[in-house]
């Protein structure tokens, strides 16, 4: 066996074989044939340095499964996610960013710069025209150049309604986040009309009428209440019947 083995490995010239010993350590086997027929051969001990691969590998395994749940993420959300590096230059988008800015494609491609953005919105009108393109360029840009998050809600041209947040983070790299709120601002509209017709049908009452909640805070009030006890225009909606009754009494 052992010529056997010994022929096989003069055979095969020059060759590394790793192998896991019993203990768990792991040797790797350098044979060296010699030109007099001698085999020279080298053990060392790798455990650490395969140890180390071995971590690394893991790592990398779960920076891949990382991308791969972002890019799922990204592919699935309805929002408009745009990540900036430190330059301003794209690196990753959500799939629908071009559709919710209603802009041009080209906008929303890796490498494109966030002050191509600014200026196809600028040249819309959607910030009006009061600053010229490159005041409100710079304007922006400065804005978002130190670390912070922050929060807007605006009316797109097309009449759309959206949440932006905008969030510098301390590597200098934007994340800008676009969440469509049409449907919810419309709802938040409506009651608004409602609410400003109802306050206009009882200020126009001669009637006065109020409404408290279990607190027996005003919820409703109307303009001939506050006549009638001659209450100051400070006291309306959130005011206190214990307010109301002490204000009399002074």
């Amino acid at each position: 066996f052992v010529r056997q083995r010994r022929a096989m490995i003069l055979a095969a010239g020059r060759f590394t074989l790793p192998s896991q010993m019993p203990d768990g350590r792991w040797a790797e086997y350098n044979f060296r044939p010699l030109p007099n027929g001698d085999l020279l051969i080298l053990v060392r001990d790798v455990t650490e340095l395969r140890n180390a691969l071995s971590a690394l590998e893991a790592e990398r395994m779960e920076r891949e499964e990382e991308r791969r749940r972002a890019a799922l993420l990204l592919e699935s959300t309805e929002d408009a996610i745009l990540l900036y590096d430190a330059q301003g230059r794209l690196i990753q988008t959500s799939r629908n960013c071009d559709g919710l800015f209603d802009l041009p494609a080209e906008l929303f491609v890796p490498g494109a710069a966030h002050d191509s953005l600014l200026r196809a919105l600028h040249r819309r009108g959607d910030y009006g025209f009061d600053r010229s393109e490159d005041e409100f360029v710079a304007a922006i840009r400065a804005e978002v150049s130190e670390p912070g998050r922050r929060l807007r809600e605006r009316m797109l041209p097309h009449g759309r309604w959206v949440d932006i947040t905008l969030e510098t983070r301390p590597d200098r790299s934007l994340l800008i986040n676009v969440r469509d709120i049409t449907g919810l601002k419309q709802v938040q509209l409506a009651l608004e009309a409602e609410q400003q017709k109802l306050r206009r049908v009882m200020d126009n009452m001669r009637d006065g009428v109020m409404l408290f909640d279990a607190e027996l805070r005003w919820t409703i009030v109307s303009e001939p209440i506050l006549r009638f006890f001659d209450l100051p225009a400070s006291f309306g909606v959130g005011t206190s019947l214990r307010d109301v009754t002490r204000f009399q009494l002074l």
